[in-house]
C-alpha cells in the first residue's frame, strides 16, 4: 500500500511539472508570436514612413574587383522618393549595378560609397552628379556587411541660388552706383561699399541714426512725401535729394526705389549727380544774366 501511495505521489507530481512545463512553453510561445507581430507591425510602420518620406532612400551592395577595391554597386532596394529625386524606376534597375545604368557615373561615388560599405563609418556630403545632373546631399551609412543605405535631397536649386547670390554679392559690392535696402521704419538695413566712398561715413554710422537726418534740411519734407510712396506701393525714378558727406558738403542724389510691401523694406539705387546739378545751376545762372537787364543794377544784383 505504501509502495502505491509512493508511486501516485510520483505521477501527480509529474503530472504537475509536465502541466507546468507545458504551460510555460504556451506562455513562451505567445509572447514570440507578440513579439514577431509587434516586429511585423515595426517593419510595416517603418516600411511605410520610408515609402512616405520626401527623401530618396535607397540600399545597395558594394561590388569588389579582384584587389578588393570598390568598382561598382547594385540596387537592393528604393523609395518612390528616390525614383522621384533620380528619375530611376525601380522596376528597371534592382538587381542591376550602376556602372550599367549610368554608365558615365564619377568614380568619386563608388569610391565614397565603398568606404562607407567597407568600414562602417558613415559619411554626409554634397556632390554633382554629371549623369542626373543634378546636386545631391547625401547620407550614406553600412546596413550590414558589403551593403550601404543612402538618404539622398536634390539640391540643385539651393545651389543654383547659391551660385546667383555670390554673383550679386559681387555686383553689389562692386558696382559704382550707390545700392542701399532701408525699412519702413526709417532706417538703412544694408548698403553697399559706394556709400562710404561717396559719403566718406562708415556703414556703421550710417546704420545708426535715422537716414533722414542725413538729408538736407531743405529736401526732407519732399523726401518723405516720396518715401509714403515708396510705402503705398509706388516705385519712384530719378528723385533728386541732397545728402551730407561727412566733411559737412553736400553731394546731390538721383534715386530709383521700390518697394517690397510684403517685408516692409525698399530697394535703392542713387547714383551722384552733383556735377550735373553744378552744371545746371551755372547754366540757370548764365542764362539770367544773359535775359536780364542790361542796367548794371541788375546784373549786379544777380551776381550778388
Amino acid at each position: 500500500k505504501q509502495a502505491n501511495d509512493n508511486r501516485k505521489d510520483e505521477k501527480a507530481r509529474l503530472e504537475e511539472l509536465v502541466k507546468k512545463r507545458t504551460q510555460a512553453l504556451e506562455n513562451e510561445l505567445k509572447e514570440r508570436r507578440r513579439a514577431e507581430n509587434e516586429l511585423r507591425s515595426s517593419e510595416e510602420k517603418f516600411r511605410t514612413l520610408v515609402n512616405e518620406m520626401q527623401q530618396g532612400v535607397a540600399i545597395h551592395k558594394i561590388i569588389l574587383n579582384n584587389e578588393g577595391v570598390p568598382c561598382d554597386y547594385s540596387f537592393i532596394d528604393m523609395n518612390p522618393s528616390f525614383e522621384k529625386l533620380t528619375g530611376l524606376k525601380r522596376d528597371d534597375v534592382i538587381g542591376r549595378r550602376v556602372m550599367e545604368i549610368l554608365p558615365g557615373t564619377e568614380p568619386f561615388w563608388i569610391e565614397r560609397y565603398g568606404r562607407v560599405a567597407l568600414t562602417g563609418k558613415p559619411e554626409m556630403f554634397e556632390n554633382f552628379s554629371g549623369e542626373l545632373g543634378k546636386h545631391y546631399r547625401v547620407v550614406a551609412f553600412r546596413n550590414r556587411i558589403n551593403e550601404f543605405a543612402v538618404v539622398i535631397e536634390d539640391i540643385t536649386e539651393k545651389i543654383k541660388y547659391e551660385r546667383k547670390l555670390k554673383t550679386s554679392e559681387k555686383i553689389f559690392n562692386h558696382v559704382l552706383d550707390m545700392i542701399c535696402i532701408a525699412g519702413f521704419d526709417g532706417y538703412f538695413k544694408e548698403l553697399n561699399p559706394s556709400w562710404e566712398r561717396e559719403l566718406g561715413w562708415s556703414k556703421d554710422e550710417l546704420l545708426s541714426k535715422p537716414w533722414i537726418e542725413f538729408v538736407h534740411s531743405e529736401d526732407r519734407q519732399a523726401t518723405l512725401n516720396v518715401k509714403s510712396q515708396i510705402i503705398g506701393g509706388e516705385e519712384i525714378y530719378q528723385f533728386e535729394n541732397r545728402y551730407m558727406c561727412k566733411d559737412g558738403s553736400y553731394k546731390w542724389l538721383s534715386w530709383n526705389s521700390y518697394p517690397y510691401k510684403e517685408e516692409s523694406i525698399m530697394f535703392g539705387v542713387a547714383r551722384d549727380v552733383t556735377l550735373r546739378k553744378n552744371d545746371e545751376n551755372i547754366q540757370q545762372i548764365l542764362y539770367e544774366i544773359a535775359s536780364a537787364s542790361t542796367s548794371t543794377k541788375n546784373i549786379e544784383e544777380l551776381l550778388n
